[in-house]
């Protein structure tokens, strides 16, 4: 059949199409097969079922396309923007300690033998490990490095429930954020 939607909140995913027989059917954004997000006044065309609830719009194709984007991609994980419910940012700080051989560990001649965690300043670390803070503990022919690092996490929930987190640096984090919020508006 087709029809017109009629209303669609985006914040909730549901909304109503109105039928060419004159006729209101509730539908979810999961009912939607295109890959357009819906929007008033656009042209449909679904099937149509009768419940208890009373009627309802299924298996419908939007045929009138928009230049808007449909999905969001990162990575590999694909997401569909009109799914999306909410998202959010978040950090965690975790500290790691790590056993390395002195000889690895560049400008080991400005440890001596017994010194215990120098903050360690090293371009090369600086760059190997952003946003971290290095401490080296040199004992005889080892050393042992405390870092500690903030992971930063992107995550999206969908109406479906299903949830999608990406870690990142902060500043891929909020590149991520910015192309999301561009994409949603």
């Amino acid at each position: 059949m087709n029809g017109r939607i009629k209303m669609f909140n985006t914040q909730k995913g549901f909304g109503f199409i109105l039928g060419e027989d004159g006729k209101e059917r509730f539908f979810h954004i999961s009912s939607v097969k295109s890959t357009v997000i819906p929007s008033q006044g656009m042209l449909v065309v679904f099937e149509s079922i009768s419940s208890k609830k009373g009627l309802t719009a299924n298996n419908i194709f939007i045929q009138e396309e928009k230049s808007k984007p449909n999905f969001i991609n990162f990575g590999t994980t694909s997401v569909r923007l009109s799914n999306i419910k909410s998202y959010y940012v978040d950090n965690k700080t975790v500290t790691q300690m790590l056993d390395v051989p002195l000889s690895e560990l560049p400008n080991k001649e400005e440890y001596l033998w017994g010194q215990v965690m120098t903050k360690y300043s090293s371009e090369e670390y600086a760059q190997m490990y952003r946003d971290s803070d290095l401490w080296v503990d040199c004992r005889g022919t080892e050393g042992r490095i405390r870092r500690t690092i903030t992971f930063y996490y992107l995550h999206i929930v969908t109406f479906q429930k299903e949830n999608y987190s990406w870690r990142g640096t902060k500043e891929e984090i909020q590149a991520m954020l910015s192309s999301l919020e561009t994409m949603l508006n």
